[in-house]
C-alpha cells in the first residue's frame, strides 16, 4: 500500500485485496514464529461478561462459544 501512496499509482480493488491478503498471511506467519496459537486468539473476558454500552447491541454480551466458533472457521 505504501508503494501506491508514494508512487501515486492508482490502486485497483483487486490489488488492494491482494495487499490485504498479504498482510493477513504475514501476520499469521509472525504468530506461528512467535508460538501464538488459535487458543491465544480471543478477546478479554470483559467482552463476554460486561454488557455492551451502545447502539443496537446495548445491554447484550458477546457469546463466547459463537466467537470461538468463528475464530476456528477463520
Amino acid at each position: 500500500m505504501r508503494h501506491y501512496l508514494e508512487s501515486r499509482e492508482s490502486a485497483t480493488m483487486e490489488k488492494l485485496k491482494e495487499l490485504g491478503n498479504n498482510m493477513v498471511t504475514l501476520t499469521r506467519l509472525f504468530n506461528i514464529r512467535e508460538g501464538i496459537t488459535s487458543a491465544d486468539n480471543t478477546l478479554p473476558r470483559r467482552f463476554f461478561e460486561q454488557p455492551l454500552p451502545e447502539w443496537g447491541t446495548k445491554g447484550r454480551t458477546m457469546n463466547k462459544e459463537r466467537f470461538m466458533q468463528m475464530v476456528r472457521e477463520n
